[in-house]
């Protein structure tokens, strides 16, 4: 099997829950103490348990979600690949915006903007999501 046929068998056993260490990566970190945690491999982020796995480990939430181990999307990033599997994408235009971009100062429409993505990325991660970025 060559390294992009294996990338992409790996992209696809993690993102469907098949990848084979999973399971047991779950089982060690669970009896790790503190929420909240990973959502692939259960490490924690927080209280002293989230301390041991970044001393350790060097884990910590990942930038892409928080939701999300640095550990998990390293391993993801280290190995680029593709796979089909059903997802969502969403697109979302806020009426109006450009017209609102005019009328309002540069500053005062930047801070109304980035209501919209606090509030969208809240929305995303708590859902699981993997935000790559908002424009």
């Amino acid at each position: 099997m060559t390294d992009n046929a294996k990338n992409n068998e790996l992209w696809r056993q993690v993102l469907t829950g098949e990848y084979k260490d999973i399971p047991k990566a779950r089982r060690l970190m669970k009896r790790i103490p503190s929420e909240p945690r990973c959502k692939i491999c259960n490490a924690p982020f927080s209280g002293l348990g989230g301390q041991l796995v970044r001393l350790t480990l060097g884990r910590g939430p990942s930038k892409i979600n928080p939701h999300f181990c640095s550990g998990c999307y390293d391993l993801l990033v280290a190995n680029p690949g593709s796979t089909e599997i059903e997802m969502t994408l969403l697109f979302a235009d806020i009426r109006g915006s450009t017209t609102l971009a005019q009328e309002m100062g540069t500053t005062e429409f930047s801070r109304l903007i980035n209501r919209f993505y606090v509030a969208a990325t809240h929305v995303f991660s708590v859902s699981n999501a993997w935000i790559e970025r908002l424009v």
